[in-house]
């Protein structure tokens, strides 16, 4: 006998299949009307109006260019000995705006061009003669005269030209315009002629005649790194700076250790040396206005570039220049991404403009009013899908900047209290209970507590929060004043 299934067996069987095919094409259909939803929101939905203090932000110029502006000379100070620095960086300026003017590429500009036939060159990998992070420069410049003494030598016209930047009064972009493709001037020149002053400085203080013009000249450097700490209005330079000034604030430590009578003998210049730099000095917020407006000018100019986008030979080499015109095209709006960020910007600064303290005990609450200012919405998949999400993950982390800043603050209060402490006598054994007594602007800068003091390494120090520099944190107040003699 021959078993037969039930037709109803047969016909369930065809159901699931048909019902598994008919939701397979709803979803289908879901995801294609879905699609088609999202590009006509694209196309179709219009940019929202320009916020009119995003609008004032983004086009706001950068400073005029001055004859007077110390900028020119960092461009030029590298030239050739028989030309004019000055003269160097305002045709190399010049040449810049024209280009951008243009809209050439920046990879055409060649500074070289500009320099002249002998140059100051460096090598590449140009180390500095001492670490200052590491090694006591002070020491290593004074085993070293003969090799520092031929390079003032051979430098000699580009440490005059060092020197006169002290001169200037104003440090400030000379582009007449500033973009994302704005070349900035070399600094390693720069850095270059600061530690060959430093060296001269220490190898000066060899010899008691000479020490009053060598703390003379690391007082100039002081307020002129200090100025440019202050007056310039990029980030970049400002953490030159930085380094700069660490340096410099290092070595006068060094030389209070070597000869602490120096600080009965010149009282004012070691006053003017060591003066701490004040938190409101130490503000990045004005440096970080300009990299946001270049930021937002490249938004805006993102959306007014031309759209003319050809599929011709298209592979993993040109996917960028293809794909890239496609989302400004049909996934960005210029006016909501400026909008967006100029809003983003504004608690970014608000919260770079406190002082440490209030700066740490804030900043969680900051960065979850961050977060949520730049978080991606499932609305944001319907409108100005591509500016919202750069936003979401473009934005930098500028807290190793605003550390940075602080840790040097601290340093320099440091020195300041080694000065005082010398000037005082204090021995060891009192330090720690005098620091109270200095004031509240020799405090650490993030705790507002005194500073910490071990009596016995005979160190001053506070917890760094940048981590960049190995011994930002602390300074030696040693030899004990009056145990050593002067050299």
């Amino acid at each position: 006998m021959v078993c037969r299934l039930h037709p109803l067996h047969l016909n369930l069987g065809d159901l699931q299949v048909a019902t598994f095919i008919t939701s397979l094409k709803w979803i289908v259909y879901a995801a294609l009307a879905l699609l088609t939803a999202i590009a006509l929101s694209w196309w179709l939905v219009p940019d929202e109006a320009l916020d009119p203090e995003a609008a004032h932000f983004v086009a706001q110029p950068a400073s005029p260019p001055s004859a007077r502006n110390a900028s020119f000379m960092i461009w030029g100070l590298a030239a050739s000995p028989e030309l004019d620095p000055h003269a160097v960086g305002r045709r190399i300026v010049a040449t810049q705006d024209r280009m951008e003017a243009a809209q050439r590429d920046s990879s055409e500009f060649k500074e070289q061009e500009f320099l002249g036939a002998n140059p100051l060159t460096l090598p590449k990998e140009n180390k500095p003669l001492c670490d200052a992070e590491r090694e006591n420069c002070l020491l290593v410049y004074q085993k070293m005269p003969a090799e520092i003494d031929q390079e003032i030598t051979s430098r000699k016209v580009f440490l005059e030209r060092y020197r006169s930047i002290r001169n200037y009064e104003e440090f400030v972009s000379a582009n007449s315009k500033i973009t994302e493709t704005t070349a900035l001037p070399n600094w390693r020149p720069v850095l270059h002629m600061s530690e060959l002053v430093n060296a001269s400085i220490a190898l000066d203080m060899r010899f008691k005649d000479r020490r009053g013009v060598a703390l003379k000249e690391l007082a100039a450097d002081v307020r002129s790194w200090r100025k440019i700490l202050t007056a310039n209005d990029w980030l970049i330079t400002q953490m030159i700076a930085v380094i700069a000034l660490h340096r410099k604030y290092r070595l006068a430590s060094e030389i209070m250790n070597a000869y602490p009578e120096v600080i009965d003998l010149y009282p004012d210049l070691m006053q003017t040396i060591t003066a701490p730099i004040p938190v409101a000095e130490a503000g990045i917020v004005s440096a970080v206005k300009t990299e946001a407006r270049v930021s937002m000018q490249y938004l805006w100019n993102l959306g007014l570039r031309d759209q003319s986008i050809s599929l011709w030979k298209f592979d993993r080499t040109n996917a960028g220049d293809i794909l890239g015109p496609i989302g400004a095209k049909v996934a960005y709006q210029p006016h909501a991404s400026i909008n967006d960020a100029h809003a983003a910007f504004s608690i970014i600064a608000s919260h770079l403009a406190k002082p440490p303290k209030e700066y740490l005990v804030t900043d969680a609450a900051f960065k979850e009013e961050l977060a949520q200012a730049t978080r991606f919405r499932p609305q944001d998949i319907f409108y100005n899908f591509a500016g919202r999400l750069g936003l979401h993950l473009g934005l930098p982390d500028l807290s190793k900047y605003y550390f940075r800043m602080h840790d040097l603050v601290g340093l320099t209060r440091l020195v300041d209290l080694q000065r005082r402490i010398i000037a005082a006598k204090l021995p060891p054994q009192r330090v720690g209970e005098s620091l109270s007594a200095f004031g509240a602007e020799l405090m650490d800068p993030y705790t507002g507590q005194p500073m910490q003091w071990n009596a016995s390494s005979k160190q001053l120090s506070f917890v760094l929060h940048g981590k960049r520099f190995a011994n930002f944190g602390f300074v030696a107040v040693a030899p004990v004043p009056g145990t050593q003699q002067a050299k």
